[in-house]
């Protein structure tokens, strides 16, 4: 019964960051600064590209209300959903070690 009461539920299964299924990025807002946090679900948000090499995904990610400033993104992925290309308009793409560095030098 444990099967058919997760199947019908009403409750989402939770997004972790330990799910290999899950490609999590950060963007940084050209115009205000915000970082934003971005996730591609690997299994659901793929579409196959053109020249049948690999998959494409596409965000679109705007801020909590500092501004609405549009950021874009694209991403390339080989046959075996590895990345290969990103590209981004209105922002630029943050590393998540570089976000550790600036949270320690800002609590300091």
């Amino acid at each position: 019964m444990g099967f058919l009461d997760r199947l019908f539920s009403k409750k989402p299964r939770p997004v972790t960051a330990d799910d290999p299924n899950n490609y999590w990025f950060y963007v940084r807002c050209r115009r205000c600064g915000e970082v934003l946090k971005g996730r591609i679900d690997m299994r659901n948000e793929l579409s196959l590209r053109d020249d049948e090499e690999g998959y494409l995904a596409r965000k679109v990610l705007m801020g909590s209300g500092r501004c609405f400033n549009r950021i874009e993104t694209t991403f390339y992925f080989d046959r075996d959903r590895r990345l290969v290309n990103r590209e981004i308009s209105g922002g630029e793409f943050v590393e998540p070690d570089s976000l550790d560095e600036q949270n320690t030098q800002e609590g300091s």
